[in-house]
């Protein structure tokens, strides 16, 4: 029996939670980056004027 090693075509190296795609880290900070902006803006919106009754069930 051949023994497995990284040159074999049906080797998979075993799973290493900590092995990251390196990409991971930059688009998780540009992510939060957003989200961040996101509340700013929507700080900035004005209440409505009027308050809106909502919708109302039992009128089905």
């Amino acid at each position: 029996m051949a023994s497995e090693t990284p040159g074999d075509s049906s080797y998979e190296a075993p799973f290493d939670p900590l092995k990251f795609p390196s990409d991971l880290p930059d688009l998780q900070k540009e992510l939060h980056q957003t989200y961040s902006e996101l509340h700013r803006f929507v700080k900035t919106l004005p209440w409505p004027l009027e308050s809106h009754s909502g919708i109302n069930d039992t009128d089905r």
